[in-house]
C-alpha cells in the first residue's frame, strides 16, 4: 500500500495486480504486470508508479501505459530481488 502524491492510494495485490483508489475513482491495472507477488511500490516525481516483484520483476505504471524495466534501463541484473522508495524529493 502506497500513498500516492496527489491523495489517492495505490494497493499491490497478492497476484500482481495494482488498484489505484482516489476519491470516487477506482482503477485497476492487470494488463502487461507480473502475476508474480509484488514487493515495493514507489511514486516518483513525474507521478509514475514503480512496482517490484518477488524474482526480480520491475514495472512502472503512468496513466494507462505499463512498461517493463530491465538491467538494460539500469537495475542491476541477475537478481531475484528488488527494493524501491523514494526519498523527500521524489526521487527512486
Amino acid at each position: 500500500m502506497l500513498a500516492s502524491h496527489d491523495g489517492g492510494l495505490w494497493l499491490a495485490m497478492d497476484r500482481g495486480a495494482v488498484v489505484r483508489l482516489n476519491g470516487s475513482l477506482t482503477k485497476s491495472y492487470v494488463n502487461g504486470l507480473s502475476t508474480s507477488i509484488p514487493g515495493s511500490l514507489a511514486e516518483d516525481a513525474d507521478g509514475r508508479l514503480w512496482i517490484s516483484y518477488h524474482g526480480g520483476a520491475v514495472y512502472w505504471l503512468k496513466g494507462e501505459q505499463v512498461t517493463s524495466c530491465t538491467a538494460q534501463d539500469g537495475l542491476p541484473a541477475g537478481t531475484d530481488s528488488c527494493a524501491m522508495d523514494a526519498d523527500t524529493n521524489n526521487r527512486l
